[in-house]
């Protein structure tokens, strides 16, 4: 990305400002902060690093999906170890004072994109394997709004399809099964 540099740059900068303001506001050890280099692509993602501590981790749920739907996963843990090699290698030669080490921040889904039940043809099973994936794997596992309840949506038929607020009825009792597809 023509622009990583100067992003980096601004990142590292605003990380060390938070951190800086968190620590005199009586802060105990150094401001966790979550970026997004929104990118499947580990090689554009990893630079990323040098700026903050932790990233959203769209290569982990690109390749989980993938292994998933091919029904093939023996070489997941090594692609994903390399995928965190990449991304340890720039967080090591990082631009920020940060010092309690990097985490990748693991997702499935998010708001910009088909959620996982979607993109795993609302199988039970293969939903069931992403989440145990999911909350087994290095790394701080994030979860969105609705994706522990199965909720379903394709980005290519609008926001709202993947944005769907959470339902509940007047009992406070889950409504899941009514979102859209």
């Amino acid at each position: 990305q023509k622009n990583a540099t100067a992003n980096v740059a601004f990142l590292s900068s605003w990380y060390n400002v938070c951190n800086d303001a968190y620590k005199t506001a009586g802060g105990q050890g150094d401001f966790f902060m979550v970026g997004e280099a929104y990118d499947d692509n580990a090689t554009v993602v990893a630079p990323y690093y040098k700026g903050l501590p932790s990233l959203f981790d769209f290569p982990f749920y690109g390749t989980l999906k993938d292994r998933i739907l091919r029904g093939y996963g023996a070489d997941f843990a090594a692609t994903i170890s390399g995928i965190q090699s990449s991304y340890a290698s720039s967080y090591n030669n990082r631009k920020y004072t940060h010092s309690e080490g990097m985490m990748s921040a693991l997702k499935l889904s998010n708001h910009d994109e088909n959620r996982a039940a979607s993109d795993l043809g609302n199988h039970n099973q293969k939903m069931r394997l992403a989440a145990a994936v999911l909350l087994t794997s290095p790394g701080k596992p994030f979860i969105y709004q609705g994706e522990e309840l199965g909720y379903y949506g394709k980005k290519d038929n609008g926001d709202e399809y993947v944005r769907t607020p959470m339902l509940w009825d007047k009992d406070g009792k889950d409504c899941a099964n009514t979102t859209r597809s």
